[in-house]
């Protein structure tokens, strides 16, 4: 599935009739809540304004922040404010447990990913998830480049659309880079496992007229099993105890017969493979934690390059190429069948009764291991400049585009999982075409048999998007102190009308 996004802005004309005021920013407590400040782009709103508190409730995280606090990617950052709620992606989490497929998101007072919107530098980023995905990767951006994070945590639909009802998250690049940095940091577990390795690299030059800055990230996460930190899925099932609480689906199966009686067959590895005995949820049910991540491999590169030069002397150009390359992957259970009919002429139905197989863990291959490839890039070109008094103007376009490739391993196909039951297409014979299999025991299912009914997926999508934005800013006139006068309306009218005082 591919999905193309085109955003025309065109020729928007941004203009404040405000008197100059005071940037209010937040401080820690005790701190001085207002301090002078130079002209500044608001996040929310593409006028140039000075009023940080008339536009909404704002956090700055600054680079020298982002630095103290050792955090080497933007979702961990964004992930830890108190604004951050509900389910966001999450570039390491496990498939089953936090639907992570290796993207980072965030989610603003929690009204989901898709109401949050993210932009670089004031302007729109391509998603860089996989398929129709709805946002853009938060790791797109080595954090190395980031000079502050600006987070709007009111809504913006007003001005960006809906998909800023629930705020803006905006990422400046630095703009005065000159210089070699290189870092790095590794990390494991105290259990010797998770081990993870980044690495940071950033070069810039300068002159009188312009300058170049490159960013590169490498990052390398290793698994974490969810075993290793919980044998099993744990819940109240009493009072005041815990204790576990495994899957219905087993691995030797479990039947139910003719008069309602449940039954499971063979669970043993090498065992009877006619066996079966009365179901029992606490001997029979299947554990999933050794088949879960608590922490997914991630393989990713995130390079961004950055550039300016004053054409003259009131006229700025400037580009932006962001490109990267990920690869990350998760285990999940071994798949289920379920309501399978097996008629008691079957050869492999050793009850000699009509049973239906409720549930049936295909645990023989293993887990199912879902992976992602993806490529995303995004390009930049701008000019922007000053004119008389205030005034100032911007004109950029960008174009981006992700593709993915998304799949995974051990899939059963239920038209050929019928065939293998249906005794006039199916054959016990070696080499057959369409081996019978028996799926009343766990270990009975054949090589032969598990590759005729298993396959992998591998879905190919992207996203694409196009941008155009023309601003011009400045102030028209200012309204000066004591040119209006009040006056009062009376009170019976404010009740009245649900009027408030005019001036």
């Amino acid at each position: 599935m591919k999905m193309g996004v085109v955003s025309l802005l065109g020729a928007t004309i941004l203009a404040s009739g405000a008197s100059p005021g005071i940037a209010q920013a937040q401080s820690s407590p005790g701190g001085s809540a207002e301090a002078p400040a130079s002209e500044i782009v608001v996040t929310g709103s593409r006028i140039r304004r000075q009023d940080l508190a008339g536009v909404g409730p704002a956090t700055v995280v600054s680079a020298e922040q982002i630095e103290n606090t050792g955090i080497v990617n933007i979702e961990t950052m964004l992930q830890r404010l108190p604004a951050n709620a509900g389910f966001a992606g999450n570039q390491t989490s496990a498939y089953w447990t936090s639907n992570g497929y290796g993207t980072a998101q965030v989610n603003l007072r929690g009204l989901g990913i898709k109401r949050t919107l993210v932009l670089l530098n004031g302007r729109r980023l391509v998603a860089g998830g996989t398929g129709a995905n709805s946002s853009p990767d938060l790791n797109m951006i080595p954090v190395v480049a980031l000079a502050r994070t600006d987070v709007l945590k009111d809504g913006a639909s007003a001005i960006y659309g809906a998909d800023a009802m629930a705020g803006v998250v905006n990422l400046v690049t630095r703009t005065d880079y000159e210089g070699l940095g290189v870092s790095t940091r590794y990390g494991i577990s105290d259990r010797g496992d998770g081990s993870d390795f980044s690495a940071d690299l950033i070069w810039g030059i300068r002159n009188d007229r312009g300058g170049f800055m490159a960013a590169v990230t490498y990052q390398k996460t290793n698994a974490v099993n969810m075993a290793s930190r919980a044998p099993c899925s744990l819940a109240e099932t009493t009072p005041g105890t815990l204790s576990c609480v495994n899957s219905a689906a087993t691995i030797g199966g479990r039947a139910v017969l003719p008069n309602g009686q449940q039954i499971n067959f063979n669970q043993v590895p090498g065992g009877d493979g006619n066996f079966y005995e009365p179901y029992s949820a606490s001997k029979h049910n299947f554990n999933s934690a050794p088949f879960l991540n608590a922490v997914s491999p991630v393989e990713r590169v995130s390079t961004a390059f950055f550039a300016d030069y004053d054409v003259t002397d009131d006229i700025e150009a400037f580009g932006e190429f962001l490109y990267t390359f990920r690869k990350s992957n998760q285990i999940a259970t071994p798949g289920t069948l379920r309501n399978l009919s097996i008629a008691a002429s079957n050869p492999t139905n050793p009850t000699g009764q009509n049973i239906v197989l409720i549930q049936r863990r295909l645990a023989e291959p293993g887990p199912r291991q879902f992976f992602q490839e993806t490529d995303t890039w995004q390009g930049t070109l701008g000019f922007r400049g000053k004119l008389a008094n205030d005034w100032a103007w911007e004109v950029a376009g960008s174009f981006g585009r992700n593709t993915a490739v998304d799949g995974s391993t051990n899939i059963a196909n239920l038209e050929r999982v019928a065939n293998t039951l249906d005794t006039s297409k199916c054959s016990l014979t070696a080499g057959a075409a369409i081996p019978c299999a028996d799926y009343l025991g766990f270990g009975d299912l054949t090589p032969a048999a598990l590759d005729y009914i298993l396959f992998t997926s591998r879905d190919r999508g992207g996203n694409e998007l196009g941008t155009v934005t023309a601003d011009l800013t400045g102030s028209l006139f200012e309204l000066r102190p004591g040119r209006f006068r009040s006056r009062r309306v009376p009170s019976t009218a404010r009740r009245r009308v649900g009027a408030i005082p005019i001036r």
